[in-house]
């Protein structure tokens, strides 16, 4: 019965190195379950940190554009002033305050550009500069003062105006 025995007992071994392979297996299984929560774990922490990061960078550039817009909008504001006083500043050097008629500055500058455009076009149109001297102004401002003066002083002008024609130049 030894060969019955021999076959027992190598069916036996057989049966051994199959259930020592499946429990291996088992085990196997179970830590790569143990550490592949403890990656996946891993990974959930690494992944929320970049969330975070990104939260933090889409933040900073909210402010960022912010501050960029509001800098692009005060800039604006503060050419758009300065153009105006500019326009303002050339309207003044240019006029008489009280009457808003060219002033000698602006009229030199109106013959000398008259003066080139008539040449450049060999024999152009006369020239006329009209220049207008009130009567006894003097004794309109001592005698009314000086607040009627400026005020003979606007009438004229708006007359001329309404009478002479607009320049060209």
């Amino acid at each position: 019965r030894w060969r019955e025995a021999t076959l027992c007992l190598d069916e036996a071994r057989r049966l051994e190195t199959r259930l020592h392979a499946q429990r291996l297996s088992e085990q196997s299984a179970r830590l790569r379950l143990q550490f592949g929560r403890a990656r996946d774990a891993e990974d959930l922490r690494t992944l929320r940190q970049l969330n975070a990061q990104g939260q933090r960078l889409r933040n900073t550039q909210a402010v960022a554009l912010g501050l960029f817009v509001l800098l692009l909008v005060a800039s604006s504001a503060f050419a758009w002033r300065k153009l105006r006083q500019a326009r303002h500043l050339q309207s003044v050097a240019l006029s008489d305050e009280l009457t808003g008629l060219p002033n000698r500055r602006a009229m030199l500058a109106r013959a000398e550009a008259a003066l080139a455009q008539a040449q450049a076009q060999r024999g152009g149109g006369p020239l006329a500069v009209l220049m207008v001297d009130v009567d006894h102004f003097k004794r309109i401002n001592d005698t009314h003062g000086h607040a009627v003066g400026d005020a003979v002083l606007r009438h004229a002008a708006k007359r001329l105006q309404s009478v002479v024609r607009r320049s060209h130049a």
